[in-house]
């Protein structure tokens, strides 16, 4: 039983071996049509930033057991929103300078398209911690945009956290 296997393992082996030129040119036509399908590919830059959003109000402690809470998932969801939406993103085209390469409003709309398209906000394994990130072709236009939206992020919560101080004051 053991003579037969390395019978046919030493056969194989032989096969190969007077084979081996065949191998050796199937080899190089993989690679070469590997590495000409990988130049033409584009290349794509990704941005990223890890972004902390606190989810407790001011208010919170001072109104426990008197209301309900919000439902933190929901307020993530609609803080996520916010951040692509629309008028967001437009600041965004303006602050980064993207807005200047579109002619018509319909260039435009596409810019604001696929800067939805090609940003992400990922929740990472902790509850409060989220992954921004955005693709681009260009690294530092990637990297302006990954900003632009951090600031108008924490510009938001700024006036959340103003707004909910005033009004844990006022209570």
């Amino acid at each position: 039983m053991m003579s037969d296997v390395r019978e046919q393992l030493s056969a194989f082996i032989n096969a190969m071996w007077r084979r081996r030129w065949w191998g050796i040119a199937v080899a190089w036509l993989v690679c070469i049509g590997g590495w000409a399908v990988v130049t033409t590919m584009p290349n794509r830059f990704e941005a990223q930033a890890r972004v902390y959003v606190d989810t407790d109000s001011m208010l919170q402690p001072l109104l426990q057991g008197l209301t309900v809470r919000p439902n933190v998932d929901q307020q993530i969801q609609i803080m996520q929103r916010t951040l692509l939406s629309r008028p967001n993103v437009e600041q965004v085209l303006r602050v980064t300078d993207l807005a200047l390469r579109a002619d018509t409003s319909q260039q435009r709309d596409g810019m604001i398209d696929g800067v939805i398209a090609n940003t992400r906000f990922i929740p990472q394994g902790t509850r409060n911690l989220f992954l921004l990130s955005h693709t681009d072709a260009d690294p530092q236009m990637a990297t302006r945009v990954v900003q632009a939206l951090l600031n108008i992020f924490v510009e938001s919560q700024l006036g959340t956290k103003r707004r909910d101080f005033a009004e844990a004051q006022s209570f």
